[in-house]
């Protein structure tokens, strides 16, 4: 079967390397880094619009597309393919508000009666000012509503800083911040848990953690990711805990197939184990989509004991195992994996070193580890960077602390490093037993 996907950044490695399969599978992308490159085959030219998208995978007779990111996803990507009848992994535009929308989702939980935040909507920019002149600073998160790559969530920690958020949030994260919500801010470990879904049933996948903060100690601005572990274990979240997640993904499912919305793709939901409310899992976003650097993690613990390509494809054509309704848990191999991101030292502003060699790359770092490629070209033969988040380093082992060691081995001035790279060095902190 050929499998094109859609995307080129670090999820969209780790989507291609768990399809690869030489001489079973044909892989095609949209918009390959470097890694990406040696798995399979680039596009003539990246397509500007998803009418190209589907245009070529019908040029290629593709059998499964696969999308990556958000925004071809909230533009209804995955309508258009279904449309063409070719099976594909992503979400429809009925079904993408999850995330492009916190309004609609707020809405939807409570619907449905999924547990999550206290939240409140300004139908106005001076309701919003209103709002933080009568409410603590640390009471609450202000968020845009729409897609804002992954960001779009700020932290006041006084009323000044408050004021000023709610007027730049427009400048900061554009369009996606014409409409804000306000949530309480809850404390608490943060779990995701990934889950397929094929229209009418859903299988979980595996729960991670992701590091947002740029710094060490979770300090600095928010970003997309700067590295992330699985699977988290018990001295973090129970199994109450996790029956209890199961319980609001089996109501999102519910309700989805309530709404007449045939959902076929990922679906990433974050939960805070909130201290406010003894440790219950509390719903605090949707993304319609596998998470980034969460699949740098997920996908490699899944193998070799499961054949994606073929979990994918049942997805995609509605045909997993269950009745509808059903919530099962994929098993996988008793292993952690734990990725550190080396990003640009821009990042997540400007980019600053663009075009950057990189070195290290060629060295053989043993079987447990892992090198994902996020922001990477080919230049002259020579891998270079793009900006942002450059690479994912992927270290497995028997618990997250051994994933992390060797991780980190590969990572540094005699390993994996270009000029100006930065990472976290306290990835997994809280299943490591490290301070924060």
């Amino acid at each position: 079967m050929r499998t094109q996907i859609v995307g080129g950044g670090g999820r969209e490695h780790a989507l291609a390397m768990a399809m690869y399969e030489p001489g079973e599978h044909e892989l095609f992308f949209t918009d390959p880094n470097a890694g990406m490159l040696a798995l399979g085959e680039a596009l003539p030219q990246v397509p500007i619009d998803n009418y190209q998208i589907v245009e070529a995978a019908r040029a290629r007779k593709i059998g499964l597309v696969v999308i990556g990111p958000d925004k071809p996803i909230a533009q209804g990507l995955g309508d258009q393919l279904r449309e063409a009848n070719i099976p594909t992994v992503g979400p429809s535009r009925s079904g993408a508000w999850l995330e492009s929308s916190k309004v609609a989702a707020a809405k939807f939980n409570d619907r449905y009666g999924i547990p999550q935040p206290k939240w409140e909507r300004p139908l106005s920019q001076a309701a919003a000012r209103e709002y933080v002149e009568y409410h603590k600073p640390d009471g609450y998160v202000i968020k845009a509503n729409g897609l804002a790559d992954g960001k779009g969530v700020e932290l006041p920690d006084s009323l000044e800083e408050a004021r000023q958020t709610v007027r730049n949030m427009k400048n900061r994260y554009g369009a996606a911040a014409r409409e804000i919500i306000f949530q309480e801010r809850l404390t608490g470990p943060e779990v995701s848990m990934f889950a397929l879904l094929d229209g009418t049933k859903a299988k979980v996948l595996m729960l991670a953690q992701d590091h947002k903060r740029l710094l060490d100690g979770d300090g600095g601005p928010n970003t997309g990711g700067m590295g992330a572990y699985a699977p988290v274990p018990p001295t973090i979240v129970s199994e109450q805990q996790k029956a209890k997640m199961l319980d609001s993904l089996s109501r999102l499912v519910d309700g989805l197939i309530d709404n007449g919305i045939d959902y076929r793709g990922f679906v990433y939901t974050g939960f805070m184990l909130a201290d406010q409310y003894g440790g219950d899992p509390q719903v605090i976003e949707y993304n319609a989509r596998l998470g980034d650097p969460e699949a740098q993690v997920v996908l490699p613990l899944l193998q070799p004991a499961h054949d994606l390509h073929e979990l994918f494809y049942t997805a995609a054509t509605g045909d997993m195992e269950g009745g509808k309704g059903d919530i099962s848990v994929i098993d996988y191999v008793g292993r952690s994996a734990l990725t550190v991101c080396v990003r640009d030292q821009g990042y997540p502003g400007q980019v600053a070193n663009l075009g950057v060699p990189i070195h290290g790359l060629d060295e053989d770092y043993g079987p447990n580890v892992i090198v994902y490629h996020g922001a990477t070209r080919l230049r002259n033969g020579q891998v270079v960077t793009s900006g942002g988040r450059v690479l994912y380093v992927t270290g497995l082992g028997e618990t997250v602390s051994a994933a992390a060691t060797v991780a980190y081995a590969a990572i540094g001035e005699r390993a994996i490093h270009f000029s100006g790279s930065q990472y976290r060095r306290d990835i997994g902190w809280q299943a490591r037993g490290l301070a924060a």
